[in-house]
């Protein structure tokens, strides 16, 4: 065979190379945009959903306190909680699809706050308490070594953190349980020396998350198999908001085994005091 026809059968092998190349990517991007747009839909469908549900029980209980429909004080107080916890819900689902816009826009901003982690982590475990009681859940702090520690991250920040680890244990967690919320600040060591993180965490009773999806859980829209099957809703950016938000004050979160079972969701972040 000739330098030329070889030089030929070269050039030839190279372009389908390359043809075969740009085809894949091609088929590639295809398959990325159609996974995408798949996920979209499903949340679009998973949000339509998450909001039509407490609109509807808060739109049905003020109509009925309104036209004095509930005689019963005890009923009126029952359709008060009711619109309370549905309310809550609402919150948290609207300001996760806010949040996660904005940090996705790069809107957000980091403030030079410093939250008391054991304070705010004791009212969101209060203002949490309607939506706990409603799979009959028991939120208990365990924070006596948090006290007087400060994470270099603002209150509502933080506060959203929670709530999220919150929502999630309740709703994937066993009627019944204990939820336990702990802090504790931790030394670590790092080429300036020795620095200050405030480990936060919430332990449910549940299955526990299974080690194939521990990274996967905090990709915005992810939900797993396991959670597909259940039934329950959500909207799948509540993890990914607590991930990103935690990587903007300079933390990182992590999904381990809770003590005895379940799962413990965690949130490493700055802290302020040595232990």
């Amino acid at each position: 065979m000739s330098e030329a026809m070889v030089a030929v059968l070269a050039v030839v092998v190279v372009t389908l190379a390359t043809l075969a190349a740009v085809r894949v990517a091609r088929v590639t991007r295809a398959r990325r945009a159609s996974a995408l747009a798949e996920l979209r839909g499903d949340f679009v469908s998973a949000v339509s959903h998450e909001l039509r549900t407490p609109l509807a029980q808060i739109r049905l209980f003020a109509e009925l306190l309104r036209k004095g429909g509930l005689k019963d004080p005890a009923e009126a107080d029952r359709a008060l909680g009711i619109i309370e916890k549905e309310a809550g819900r609402l919150t948290i689902l609207v300001d996760n699809i806010l949040t996660y816009t904005s940090l996705q826009r790069r809107q957000r901003f980091v403030t030079p706050l410093a939250a008391d982690v054991a304070v705010e982590a004791r009212a969101v475990i209060e203002s949490f308490a309607p939506l706990a009681a409603e799979r009959g859940a028991r939120v208990v702090a365990s924070l006596d070594g948090a006290a007087g520690v400060r994470a270099r991250i603002d209150a509502q920040a933080l506060r959203q953190i929670l709530l999220n680890f919150l929502e999630n244990a309740v709703k994937y967690g066993p009627n019944g349980q204990t939820v336990t919320v702990g802090a504790e600040p931790v030394t670590e060591e790092g080429e300036g020396g020795a620095g200050v993180r405030v480990r936060l965490w919430v332990d449910d009773e549940g299955p526990g998350v299974p080690t194939a999806d521990r990274a996967a859980i905090w990709d915005a829209f992810y939900r797993s198999e396991r959670a597909r099957r259940s039934g329950v809703g959500g909207s799948g950016l509540g993890l990914a908001v607590v991930r990103d938000l935690a990587a903007q004050y300079g933390g990182r979160v992590a999904v381990e085994d809770a003590p005895g079972s379940g799962a413990r969701f965690v949130a490493e972040l700055p802290g302020l005091r040595a232990p």
